[in-house]
């Protein structure tokens, strides 16, 4: 992958090789954890009255402008609940620009 990820994943497994030194109870939610958000992308026309259409672009469609009609989102946390609090954050952010 990037350069970014390879240096987030000398990061984490640094901060991995941290935590076990310093603890012998070293458990599963205190590990670096990684999410992986994968979903379809559905994209209809839109009648001049707000409604959308019945039919959906197809993956032809989407490859007119270099892409897929699936996503893949790749969010890392130096914890179980950073990881989480990670992919919130990332949700709201989508759903923000959609307003």
């Amino acid at each position: 992958m990037s350069e970014e990820y390879e240096s987030n994943s000398a990061f984490i497994k640094a901060l991995d090789q941290i935590k076990h030194e310093n603890s012998k109870d070293f458990s599963r939610r205190e590990k670096a954890h990684m999410a992986i958000l994968q979903f379809d992308i559905d994209m209809f026309p839109v009648n001049l009255d707000g409604t959308r259409c019945d039919s959906c672009l197809s993956n032809q469609d989407f490859e007119r402008y270099n892409m897929s009609n699936k996503a893949k989102i790749i969010i890392k946390g130096g914890s179980e609940a950073d990881c989480i609090i990670q992919i919130k954050k990332a949700l709201e952010t989508i759903n923000d620009q959609k307003r």
